[in-house]
């Protein structure tokens, strides 16, 4: 399906050590709220596989990827 009018993306986006995001809960994190983004995933560290669909309890450690769905401008807030 390809429509014109969608401008969705997906974008990684790196949890670096002091980030405002790191060592928060996904829930605490509420991307869905905060942006408009949906957060579909998150790879904790090199080499550790994907996690689809994280539940809210889970700790966002540094140096973990987040995995988000979003328009250009969500996904840059």
């Amino acid at each position: 399906m390809h429509d014109e009018d969608l401008d969705f993306r997906i974008q990684e986006v790196s949890v670096e050590s002091g980030s405002a995001l790191a060592e928060k809960s996904v829930g605490q994190l509420d991307v869905r709220k905060r942006t408009g983004a949906l957060l579909l995933g998150i790879r904790r560290s090199t080499g550790h596989p994907l996690e689809p669909n994280p539940p809210d309890e889970l700790i966002v450690p540094e140096g973990s990827v987040l995995i988000a769905l979003g328009t250009q401008a969500e996904l840059d807030r």
